[in-house]
């Protein structure tokens, strides 16, 4: 089953996007702030993360930038940050990551589901065509 961490300090989505994604079958925990939710990165290895930016003590940007710190392991994780916001450090950082995404709020459930499908589907090789 696909492990998603959702981290957010409100608890409205929390529920709803924990309720959301155990519906479509994923297994999901969740974290409340930045330091529960790197402790819950570094303990469950999710194939997904979603991330508020702005939350107090450690943001979604800090977090992420820390599990990135840590290697190759933690480059993995397909990161989603949740933000209301477009400022340039956001935006700048995400384009420097290849698995990092927005997600703008208000977001859509069908598109978080469909981002979260698409990032956990198997990736098929590309194989060249055969001579004729």
């Amino acid at each position: 089953m696909v492990k998603v961490l959702i981290v957010d300090d409100e608890p409205y989505i929390l529920r709803a996007l924990t309720l959301l994604l155990q519906k479509e079958g994923y297994e999901v925990s969740v974290a409340h702030n930045g330091t529960e939710g790197l402790a819950k990165l570094e303990a469950e290895r999710p194939e997904v993360a979603i991330v508020d930016v702005m939350m107090p003590g450690m943001d979604g940007l800090e977090l992420l930038q820390r599990w990135h710190a840590q290697g190759a392991e933690a480059a993995r994780t397909r990161f989603f940050l949740l933000t209301a916001s477009c400022e340039e450090r956001i935006t700048a950082y995400v384009a420097r990551c290849d698995n990092v995404h927005l997600i703008a709020k208000p977001f859509s459930p069908s598109a978080v589901v469909r981002l979260v499908r698409d990032a956990t589907r198997p990736r098929t090789a590309v194989r060249p065509a055969s001579p004729a």
